[in-house]
Protein backbone atom coordinates (compact mmCIF):
# COMPACT_ATOMS: atom_id res chain seq x y z
CA UNK A 1 0.00 0.00 0.00
CA UNK A 2 1.18 3.46 -0.91
CA UNK A 3 -0.03 6.47 1.54
CA UNK A 4 0.74 9.98 0.93
CA UNK A 5 3.00 11.42 3.95
CA UNK A 6 2.15 15.10 4.60
CA UNK A 7 0.09 18.27 3.71
CA UNK A 8 -3.77 17.59 2.86
CA UNK A 9 -4.28 14.37 1.42
CA UNK A 10 -2.10 13.14 4.28
CA UNK A 11 -2.66 9.26 5.17
CA UNK A 12 -5.09 8.74 1.91
CA UNK A 13 -3.92 5.70 -0.07
CA UNK A 14 -2.31 5.96 -3.75
CA UNK A 15 -3.18 3.31 -5.89
CA UNK A 16 -0.65 0.76 -7.08
CA UNK A 17 -0.62 -0.38 -11.01
CA UNK A 18 -0.87 -3.86 -11.13
CA UNK A 19 2.92 -4.60 -12.64
CA UNK A 20 5.81 -5.43 -11.01
CA UNK A 21 7.67 -2.97 -13.39
CA UNK A 22 6.86 0.20 -10.96
CA UNK A 23 8.91 0.87 -8.28
CA UNK A 24 7.21 3.30 -6.50
CA UNK A 25 9.82 5.65 -4.42
CA UNK A 26 9.43 4.82 -0.81
CA UNK A 27 7.58 6.95 1.61
CA UNK A 28 10.67 7.87 3.41
CA UNK A 29 12.27 8.90 0.61
CA UNK A 30 9.79 11.02 -0.97
CA UNK A 31 9.14 12.26 3.06
CA UNK A 32 13.03 13.59 2.56
CA UNK A 33 12.34 14.82 -1.12
CA UNK A 34 10.12 17.10 0.31
CA UNK A 35 11.88 18.29 3.66
CA UNK A 36 14.87 19.80 1.11
CA UNK A 37 12.66 21.00 -1.83
CA UNK A 38 10.37 23.46 1.03
CA UNK A 39 7.37 25.15 0.27
CA UNK A 40 6.27 24.11 -3.15
CA UNK A 41 2.51 25.85 -2.81
CA UNK A 42 1.85 26.61 -6.20
CA UNK A 43 4.00 25.35 -8.73
CA UNK A 44 3.17 23.23 -11.54
CA UNK A 45 4.65 19.62 -11.94
CA UNK A 46 5.70 17.33 -14.00
CA UNK A 47 5.61 13.69 -13.13
CA UNK A 48 7.08 12.20 -15.58
CA UNK A 49 7.62 8.06 -15.91
CA UNK A 50 4.78 8.71 -13.10
CA UNK A 51 4.19 4.86 -12.41
CA UNK A 52 1.70 4.45 -9.31
CA UNK A 53 1.73 9.14 -9.43
CA UNK A 54 3.36 9.19 -5.63
CA UNK A 55 5.47 12.06 -6.63
CA UNK A 56 3.09 14.27 -8.45
CA UNK A 57 0.22 13.34 -5.53
CA UNK A 58 2.33 14.27 -2.74
CA UNK A 59 3.01 17.70 -4.60
CA UNK A 60 -0.47 18.28 -5.11
CA UNK A 61 -1.62 16.77 -1.48
CA UNK A 62 1.24 19.74 -0.55
CA UNK A 63 -0.28 23.17 -2.44
CA UNK A 64 1.15 22.15 -5.79
CA UNK A 65 -1.41 24.02 -8.80
CA UNK A 66 -1.30 21.53 -11.01
CA UNK A 67 0.41 18.04 -12.02
CA UNK A 68 0.78 16.53 -15.25
CA UNK A 69 1.25 12.12 -14.83
CA UNK A 70 3.30 11.08 -18.07
CA UNK A 71 3.56 7.32 -18.42
CA UNK A 72 3.51 4.69 -21.17
CA UNK A 73 1.47 1.67 -19.15
CA UNK A 74 -1.62 1.03 -19.54
CA UNK A 75 -1.45 0.23 -15.93
CA UNK A 76 0.20 2.86 -14.79
CA UNK A 77 -2.48 5.18 -16.55
CA UNK A 78 -5.36 3.15 -14.91
CA UNK A 79 -3.79 3.48 -11.62
CA UNK A 80 -3.05 6.88 -11.80
CA UNK A 81 -6.79 7.72 -13.04
CA UNK A 82 -8.19 5.83 -10.24
CA UNK A 83 -6.16 8.17 -7.58
CA UNK A 84 -7.37 11.06 -9.20
CA UNK A 85 -10.69 10.25 -8.74
CA UNK A 86 -10.87 8.83 -4.80
CA UNK A 87 -8.53 12.03 -4.38
CA UNK A 88 -11.22 14.41 -6.63
CA UNK A 89 -8.24 16.11 -8.18
CA UNK A 90 -9.65 15.92 -12.03
CA UNK A 91 -9.62 20.02 -11.57
CA UNK A 92 -5.81 19.75 -10.85
CA UNK A 93 -4.67 16.37 -12.32
CA UNK A 94 -3.69 15.90 -16.00
CA UNK A 95 -2.91 12.30 -16.98
CA UNK A 96 -1.41 11.64 -20.17
CA UNK A 97 -0.32 7.61 -21.81
CA UNK A 98 2.62 8.80 -23.56
CA UNK A 99 6.30 7.93 -24.20
CA UNK A 100 8.49 10.14 -22.23
CA UNK A 101 10.17 11.03 -25.18
CA UNK A 102 6.88 12.13 -27.63
CA UNK A 103 5.66 13.87 -24.63
CA UNK A 104 9.03 16.19 -23.83
CA UNK A 105 9.13 16.96 -27.90
CA UNK A 106 5.52 17.88 -28.54
CA UNK A 107 4.47 19.11 -24.90
CA UNK A 108 4.40 23.07 -25.38
CA UNK A 109 3.91 23.73 -21.39
CA UNK A 110 7.16 24.77 -18.83
CA UNK A 111 7.21 23.36 -15.26
CA UNK A 112 8.19 24.66 -12.34
CA UNK A 113 9.01 21.22 -11.05
CA UNK A 114 10.00 17.96 -12.66
CA UNK A 115 9.94 14.12 -11.36
CA UNK A 116 12.01 12.38 -13.17
CA UNK A 117 11.58 8.21 -12.24
CA UNK A 118 12.43 5.89 -14.92
CA UNK A 119 13.48 2.13 -14.01
CA UNK A 120 16.56 2.13 -12.90
CA UNK A 121 17.90 -0.33 -15.91
CA UNK A 122 15.75 3.00 -18.50
CA UNK A 123 18.11 5.76 -16.39
CA UNK A 124 20.27 7.45 -18.81
CA UNK A 125 21.89 10.89 -17.70
CA UNK A 126 21.31 12.16 -20.62
CA UNK A 127 18.07 12.35 -20.51
CA UNK A 128 18.43 15.24 -18.23
CA UNK A 129 18.72 18.07 -21.48
CA UNK A 130 15.55 16.80 -23.44
CA UNK A 131 13.56 17.69 -20.30
CA UNK A 132 15.70 21.83 -19.94
CA UNK A 133 12.69 23.22 -22.95
CA UNK A 134 10.48 21.65 -20.57
CA UNK A 135 11.23 23.45 -17.61
CA UNK A 136 10.53 27.05 -16.23
CA UNK A 137 13.45 29.49 -15.43
CA UNK A 138 14.96 28.14 -11.79
CA UNK A 139 12.42 25.45 -12.00
CA UNK A 140 14.09 22.00 -10.43
CA UNK A 141 14.13 18.38 -11.62
CA UNK A 142 14.04 15.92 -8.95
CA UNK A 143 15.90 12.66 -10.30
CA UNK A 144 16.01 9.32 -8.93
CA UNK A 145 18.18 6.72 -9.96
CA UNK A 146 20.84 3.62 -8.49
CA UNK A 147 22.93 4.75 -6.19
CA UNK A 148 25.40 3.63 -8.60
CA UNK A 149 24.64 6.21 -11.34
CA UNK A 150 27.15 9.19 -11.72
CA UNK A 151 25.26 11.97 -11.40
CA UNK A 152 27.90 14.80 -11.23
CA UNK A 153 27.53 14.75 -15.49
CA UNK A 154 25.61 17.52 -15.47
CA UNK A 155 24.24 19.56 -18.68
CA UNK A 156 25.40 23.53 -18.33
CA UNK A 157 22.23 24.76 -18.19
CA UNK A 158 22.02 22.62 -15.21
CA UNK A 159 23.28 23.19 -12.00
CA UNK A 160 23.53 19.97 -9.74
CA UNK A 161 22.36 21.45 -6.32
CA UNK A 162 22.58 18.06 -3.64
CA UNK A 163 22.72 14.38 -4.14
CA UNK A 164 21.35 12.50 -1.34
CA UNK A 165 21.08 8.51 -1.40
CA UNK A 166 18.93 6.03 0.65
CA UNK A 167 19.70 2.54 0.63
CA UNK A 168 20.03 1.63 -2.98
CA UNK A 169 18.43 4.87 -4.74
CA UNK A 170 20.28 8.25 -5.25
CA UNK A 171 18.27 11.56 -5.43
CA UNK A 172 19.41 14.27 -7.67
CA UNK A 173 18.34 17.90 -7.18
CA UNK A 174 18.89 20.10 -10.80
CA UNK A 175 18.24 23.77 -10.90
CA UNK A 176 17.45 25.44 -14.18
CA UNK A 177 20.33 28.21 -14.66
CA UNK A 178 18.35 31.53 -14.40
CA UNK A 179 20.26 32.74 -17.52
CA UNK A 180 19.28 30.17 -20.35
CA UNK A 181 16.44 30.86 -22.49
Amino acid sequence: MITITSGSYKGRTIVRPETDLTRPVSEQTRHAIFQVLGDIEGLTVLDIFAGSGALGFEAMSLGAKQCTFVDSSAKAFKAISTTIKILKLDDRAILKKDKASDFLKNNKSKFNLIFLDPPYSDFNIEILPTLIPNLANGGIIIASCSSDTDLEVTPSELELVKIKKYGDTQIGFFRKKTNTV
